[in-house]
Order: structure tokens, then sequence, then C-alpha cells
């Protein structure tokens, strides 16, 4: 299986673990930006003899719909799609970067009271909402609780429910003798086939016993006596009454006894978990904000290393290594000593791929060289070498056994593809482009190396020669929506909008769940200033991809300029606690504080700005404005003069510190840094206005009037009515003839 590409979109990479159940894989999805991990179960083959395959596919669709609704909590792995393919049957759910709770809980280290009831509150959290799903887990254990590495949050993944429907689809269901779930951890009603919704407390209050004694998994049922109750506070330390009941309760052996809800544990560790809190400093919430108006652009899509070969001519029966070994055990001595290096290669190149698909890299490795070293003229073996350098990021090594499967075979449109690849991953994507033109070349029909070379030419800023690209993968697969938003990206790159909006809107219609074809097209719209129709598609984004930091961040965005201030202080705040280094959230939030005049809310954000970006002008400058409304001049003007050293063609920088300097009566400064804004922007009506207010302070009646009649013009040629009747209102309080509309 690895390197095998499933529904033409998730390419496996690794084995993450089997069982009877079926399989789970570490894959790839080429699909999306770039080529985000994703895992991969594949379920046991559909017998078809027992009760038909469309008994099983309904049973698989009820399941899959079960689960994807269980993603909406936070702490849930989304399931990303549920297909068939040759047989079996594949789910795809959303990959948790973290460490298993088995890290935490370690035998012989037992932790503190404080310590496991927070695992236990958070877990019982989770299992509140999928109860109230009517679903039960089955298979609670420390494996399966992820402390995610973003936020330290636990995940609960891998639901036993999906190990009993591999049991059903298979035709095992009416003589099943497995129970879904792991022993030491299930209670007698699960052994028996009756899992009820307490059984999953009882998984988690025996997590709980085995955190705070130490003891190891295996040693767990060792703790229950005849009666089946688990005796195990002799063997915990500095555990309170109070908190030892209910873990008692939790593990109680029958599950009338047993506490019957998650609510219900809950509601009895509350008065515990403000014992434990108190003392301690609670973390300081992240502060968000904005406007930069739209975050940065997503990157074209990329996509993995395309294993062609698997329908090429490297295309091996996954039992030929093994048929190969049992011919050569056969022939014996007789036959090495006729072929010795051909047949010992071969046998090394069989064994590659043997460890390749069982996920042993390194061996795989060590297979292949031996293949070289027998046989170097063996374009195959170099090949399938490239291919494991490649997925263990050894791009340089990848690099070189591609250029030599190519050098023995010049054919080889594969090895072209994939070295390609490993050339845009290097950064060398005019060596990119080259090697997608050969692909081309032997296969003129090949929509994938139009799509990359249109990748390469994009990176290279050479847009039209991308957009080129593009079109002929759409012509030749016009039902995938990634050309069509990587085309849109080039048209916007030109500055041409309404051709982005287009080839957006098209990529909606081919795919009407593909969250990035939404979001661009927000981007375009609101680059537009089509605000309404730019927060249509966020909010659109934001329920196909309810973790897309950009796309709330963006609708902040749009927000602030629809007037909408507190909605965009929750967006802001929604996309800071996905992602507490979201700068640019932090940056539009502080702009939606200032116009609250909450300014210590507002400085408080765009210091946490520039703490993760000290490069960012747009947080000095949002910084400044703060100050400067709580009269805090000479901050103020530090952090202008901060803005204007990052960002010297900043001219709203200038202009706010011309206002500043003209607040502490430096009129010489004020009057030099409004007119150096109007130098960068000399249709600046803010400028002209703010210009106009420090004549006057120099008595400059005259001056002030004509800075006044020019910010009044602008303001009409921009279209904005109230900016021109507050200049016309100046205008006239200083005794000039006024024209107000």
């Amino acid at each position: 299986m690895i390197g095998q590409l499933l529904d033409r979109r998730y390419r496996i990479v690794k084995v993450l673990g089997s069982g009877s159940f079926g399989q789970t894989y570490l894959a790839a999805d080429l699909r999306r930006p770039g080529m985000p991990k994703c895992v991969v179960k594949q379920l046991v083959q559909v017998r078809e003899e027992v009760d038909g395959s469309q008994t099983a596919e309904r049973l698989f669709k009820q399941e899959a719909e079960t689960l994807e609704k269980l993603g909406s909590h936070d702490s849930i792995p989304r399931l990303l799609a549920y297909f068939e393919e040759k047989g079996q049957l594949y789910l795809v759910k959303e990959y948790v970067n973290g460490q298993p709770l088995t890290e935490e809980i370690v035998p012989g280290q037992p932790l503190s009271e404080s310590e496991v009831a927070a695992i236990v509150y958070r877990v019982l959290e989770i299992l509140e909402f999928i109860h109230a799903e009517d679903v039960i887990h089955r298979d609670v254990k420390p494996e399966n609780l992820i402390r995610r590495s973003e936020d330290n949050e636990i995940v609960l993944i891998d639901f036993g429910s999906v190990k009993e429907l591999s049991q059903q689809i298979a035709g095992e269901a009416r003589n099943r003798t497995i129970a879904a779930g792991t022993p030491v951890y299930m209670p007698v009603e699960q052994f028996q086939g009756n899992p009820q919704f307490n059984s999953d407390i009882y998984a988690l209050g025996a997590i709980a016993v085995q955190a705070l004694t130490g003891v190891s998994a295996n040693n767990l049922p060792k703790l229950q006596d005849r009666d089946g109750i688990m005796q195990w506070r002799d063997r915990a330390s500095g555990v309170s009454d109070e908190f030892a009941v209910i873990i008692d309760r939790m593990v109680a052996y029958s599950t009338g006894q047993r506490y019957q809800s998650a609510r219900d544990v809950l509601d009895d560790l509350d008065p515990l978990m403000s014992r434990y809190l108190v003392g301690q400093e609670e973390d300081e919430e992240p502060i968000k904000s904005v406007i930069d108006h739209t975050a940065p652009p997503p990157k074209p899509l990329w996509k993995l290393v395309k294993e062609k070969a698997l329908r090429a001519q490297n295309r091996v029966p996954r039992m030929a290594g093994f048929t190969l070994l049992a011919l050569l055990a056969v022939l014996g001595v007789f036959w090495f000593w006729q072929y010795p290096s051909a047949g010992r290669a071969q046998a090394f190149y069989q064994r590659g791929l043997q460890k390749v698909e069982e996920g042993d890299e390194p061996g795989a490795l060590l297979d292949f060289d031996r293949a070289i070293d027998l046989n170097p003229d063996d374009a195959n073996a170099y090949y399938k070498r490239a291919n494991v350098h490649f997925d263990m990021g050894n791009y340089e090594m990848a690099l070189a056994d591609y250029s030599t499967a190519i050098k023995l075979n010049p054919n080889d449109s594969d090895a072209y593809f994939n070295r390609g690849l490993a050339q845009m991953d290097m950064g060398n994507l005019q060596g990119a482009i080259t090697d997608f033109s050969s692909v081309l070349q032997l296969n003129p029909n090949d929509p994938d190396a139009y799509y990359h070379r249109g990748l390469a030419s994009h990176d290279v800023d050479d847009f039209q020669s991308s957009i080129q690209d593009y079109t002929q993968a759409i012509l030749l697969d016009a039902e995938n929506p990634y050309p069509y938003i990587s085309r849109g990206l080039a048209h916007s790159a030109l500055g041409d909008k309404q051709k982005a909006i287009a080839d957006y809107t098209q990529a909606i219609r081919v795919a009407p769940e593909e969250p990035d074809a939404y979001y661009s097209r927000g981007r375009a719209l609101s680059a537009l200033g089509n605000y309404q129709g730019a927060l249509e598609d966020y909010s659109k984004t934001i329920e196909l991809d309810p973790k897309n930091v950009e796309a709330y961040t963006n609708r902040c965005s749009v927000q602030l300029n629809l007037g909408q201030v507190d909605a965009a202080i929750d967006d802001c705040s929604q996309a800071i606690t996905i992602d507490r280094s979201a700068s640019i959230a932090y940056t539009n939030r502080c702009v939606a504080y200032y116009q609250l005049q909450k300014y210590p809310e507002a400085i408080a954000d765009c210091s946490r700005t520039i703490e993760l970006n000290p490069e960012s002008a747009k947080g000095y400058s949002n910084r400044g404005l703060s100050y400067a409304a709580q009269q805090d001049f000479e901050r103020a003007i530090v952090d202008y003069s901060k803005a204007i050293e990052l960002d010297p063609d900043n001219a709203v920088a200038y202009s706010n510190r011309g206002s500043a300097y003209n607040d502490i009566g430096e009129y010489r400064k004020a009057i030099e840094d409004h007119t150096q804004a109007l130098r960068l922007n000399p249709n600046f009506a803010g400028a002209y206005f703010n210009r106009a207010l420090v004549r006057q302070a120099l008595n400059d009646r005259a001056g002030a009037i004509d800075d006044l009649q020019r910010a009044g013009k602008t303001c009409l040629d921009q279209g904005q009515v109230s900016c021109y009747n507050n200049a016309q209102e100046k205008i006239q309080e200083l005794g000039g003839a006024a024209n107000p509309l």
C-alpha cells in the first residue's frame, strides 16, 4: 500500500497500525494546499456472499455519517471523506499532530491528583458530547487520547464502532467472538457484547487508576478482587477521599452502580476542579486583531510523489516477492550458481518492496542498496529507492537516484515527474519546469504534469505560462477543481479579479464542498470592495473547514469594513483560539478594539502582533494610534517612527506621526510628515485634512483652506460624501466659501 494513490487523492505514506479490523495509514491529501497529512482507515474487505455489497455500503454510509457529525466537536478528528475502491472501504480522517497519553501515563511514574483530574474532566466533556449523539466510543484508552501539539488539548480518536462495522460488513456480525475495544479497559457488559454509555466512563476511570497508581496497563486487571471491585487506593498516595470516591464509582463492576452519564461525573468533579485551580495563575488569553485586509493568499496546490509506477512498468503483484523467494528456495544453489548477481539482486529488490509496503523505510533502503550493488543497471531499483528517499525528505538523494533511473531508462516519465517534485521541494523551479516538460514530451496528455508545471511557473511569477498550463490541465481533466483555483490565483496576481472569480466559481460548481474555492473567491470579492459577498464566501469556508484560521481572520477584516465591530472581534478571537500565533488576527482585533475605544486591549493586541512578527509595520502603526488616543504622544511617535523604518513608503504612518507632532506643538515636523505622506500618496485626503489642522494652528488660514479644498475634492473623487462634507464644514468654520452636499 505504501505509495499507492487512493481515490485519486490520498497517497499512502506509512502504516500507522493494523489488526483484525483493518489497516490504518498515514496519507497525504494531494488536492489540498501543502498536501496536509490525514489518516486513512482501510476496513476489512467486503464479503459479498454474506449480506451483499448493498448492505455493506448502507452500514458503511451510516457509520460514516455518524463520524462526520461527531467531527463538529473540536476534540474529535473530522471525517474528511469515505469511499469504496476495488472492494475495500475507506474512511479518511483528520490527522492530529500530537502525542498519545501513553507518553504521560508511564508505568512506575504516577501522576498527581490534579493532573489526573484535568485529564478525566476534559475527556468527560468529549464523552458527554458523543453520548448526546447516541454514540458509544467503545475503545477509550491512552493510545486513543492524543495531546494535541498546537493547543495542548486532548483529542479522542479511533472509535470502536468502526471496528464493529468492519465485522458486520465482513459477515461476522451473526457469530462474533471479538468485542471491539481493549480488554484491560473494558467492563464486563462490553465483554458480553452489550456496551452501554457508561462503559466509556468505566474505561476512563480505569485510565485514571492507571495514572494515579503508576501500574502498567497489563497489571490493571490484577487490581480487581473476586467481586470485580478494583482495589487501587493503597497503591496511590496523596489522593483525596473525594476524588477516590468518584473514581471508584466510575469503575464500579455493575453498570447500575456506575455513573449513568458523563454529566453526572462532571457535576461531582466541578467542586474539586475549583480547588485544584486555587493559587494557580491563569494563562493569559491571546489577544486578537486586523486590518491587513487579507491574510496571505493560499499557495497554489501541491502534490506528493505520484507513484505512477503502480500503473506503469513497475507494476509488481504484492506477493511477487514471496513467490520469487520461494522459487529460489526450490531451485537452490544451482540457480544461484548460474545467475548469482541478477537473482540475488532481484531477491533484495522484492524484499525492499515488501518493506516499503510495511512502512519500514530504512530497511527498504538497505535492501535497495544491496540490489543496486549487485545489479547497478536496474533502473527500477534506483526509482524505488528514490521514492523512499523522497518520502523521508532526503531530496538530494532522491534527485540523484531519479537522475540515474532516467539515465538508465530515458523513457520513464514517472521518474521525470517525481524528479520534478523533488526539484520543487529543493527550490529549483526551473529544473522542475524542465522535468515536467520532459514528462509531457513522453505523455502529452498528462494533466498532472501540466498542473505541476503551472505551479512551478506560478512560483517564479510567470503567471501567463502558469495560466496556459492550468488551462491544459483543465481541458484534460475538467472535473478537478484545483487547476481552476490555481488559475484563478494567477489571474488575481495579474490584477484580473473578475477572471479569478469566474475560475473560483467554476471550481465551486465542480466541487461544491471545496473550502479553498470559497476562500479564494472571498479574497477576490473583498479586493473589489464586495464585502458582503466576501463575508458569505468566508462563512461558507468556515462551515466546510471550521479550523481555517485565514478564513476567520479575513472574515474579521470584512466585518470591520462592514462596520460590524463586535462580530469582527468574535472572528479574530476564534482565529487566535485555533492558532495562538496568528499575528494578522491580533492586528485586526487591535483595530476593532481601537474602533470601540478599548485602547488598552488594542495596545495589548498590537503588542502581541509585534511580538509574533517584529517586522510588522501595521502592528507598530496601529499601536501608535492607540497610544495617541490615550494622549501618550511620545510613545505614539516612537511606534510611528518604527513603522516608517520598516516600511518607508507607508503614507499613513507619516500622516499619523504628523498628527502626533501637531498634538505636542512640533508644527514644523508635523508639516514635513504630512507633506511626505502626500508625496507618497497624492490622493490621501486624510493627509490634506490633517495638514490643514497644523496650518490652522500656525494661523495660516489661507493654507489651511487650500488643503481643506484639496481634501474635499479628493474625497468627492473617491465617492466619500461624509469625508467631503467634513472638509466643507471646516472650511466654513475658517470663514471660507463652503459647498456642502
